[in-house]
């Protein structure tokens, strides 16, 4: 009897340490589809995010205006002409990274992100650029 019993354990043993695994890697699967799933509901998120006016507090006339087709207008100061410019191309989001394409220059990178805590503004940062999210004028 105990022998059946030893020989029972040692046949079932697999099979339980196969189905344990197998049961582990439809759990990384479903938390996969749910990764992948999180991050374009994330990246959708970001763009309607985006979209719309943003300005420079205290220096409103330097803005951005973020466009559901993915292009841009944006006002700003050129210092080495001294005079407003307004720069157009398209925009591309990649995770917290906004890249301005310009039609005449090269690209630009930019922060995007939302603030902490009880602060639920957006912001668009880069050194000697800040930007919060407004309503077109």
């Amino acid at each position: 009897m105990k022998a059946t019993i030893y020989l029972s354990i040692a046949l079932l043993s697999p099979l339980a340490s196969c189905e344990q695994s197998r049961g582990k890697k439809d759990s990384l699967e479903v938390e996969s589809t749910h990764h992948t799933f999180s991050k374009t509901i994330s990246k959708a998120n970001n763009i309607k995010e985006l979209t719309g006016f943003w300005f420079t507090p205290h220096a409103a006339t330097i803005n951005i205006k973020l466009l559901a087709d993915k292009s841009f207008i944006f006002n700003d100061y050129n210092q080495a002409l001294e005079k407003e410019e307004q720069l157009t191309g398209k925009y591309e989001v990649n995770g917290n990274t906004l890249t301005l394409i310009y039609m005449d220059r090269a690209r630009q990178n930019f922060r995007f992100y939302k603030g902490k805590g009880a602060d639920n503004n957006y912001y668009i940062k880069k050194p000697g650029y800040y930007f919060v999210k407004g309503e077109e004028p």
